[in-house]
C-alpha cells in the first residue's frame, strides 16, 4: 500500500512540476482532451441505439454476478458471533452514555439550583 502512495505522490509531483521534461502540463492537458473525446464518443453511442444500452447493462449484470460468486460468505456461526459482538458493544456504549448523561444532568441541576 505504501508503494502505491509513493508512486501516486511521485506522479503528482511530476505532473505539477513538469516532470522529467517541461511538457508536464501539456501531457496532462493532452490526457484531458483524449478523455473528452472518449466521453463524446460514448455519449454518441448511447444515443445511437437502445440495443447498445441493453447489451452494456447485460454485460454489467453478468460481471456483477461473476464478482458475487468470488465472495467468501461468512458461515452462520461466524455471522451469529459477529452479531453478538456488535450487540454487546452497543449495549455497553448505551449504558456508558446513559451514565454520563445522568451524571451531567445532575451536575447541571446542582449548578442551576
Amino acid at each position: 500500500m505504501c508503494g502505491c502512495i509513493t508512486k501516486a505522490g511521485s506522479l503528482a509531483k511530476q505532473v505539477f512540476t513538469g516532470g522529467a521534461n517541461s511538457a508536464g502540463l501539456g501531457r496532462l492537458r493532452g490526457g484531458i482532451d483524449t478523455m473528452a473525446k472518449k466521453q463524446n464518443t460514448a455519449s454518441h453511442e448511447e444515443r445511437e441505439s437502445l440495443v447498445g444500452r441493453v447489451s452494456r447493462f447485460t454485460a454489467y449484470v453478468e460481471d456483477s454476478r461473476g464478482e458475487m460468486r468470488k465472495i467468501t460468505w461468512p458461515t452462520l456461526k461466524e455471522t451469529r458471533s459477529a452479531v453478538f459482538v456488535v450487540l454487546g458493544f452497543v449495549a455497553v456504549m448505551a449504558l456508558l452514555l446513559g451514565v454520563v448523561d445522568f451524571c451531567l444532568s445532575r451536575l447541571i441541576q446542582f449548578i442551576l439550583s
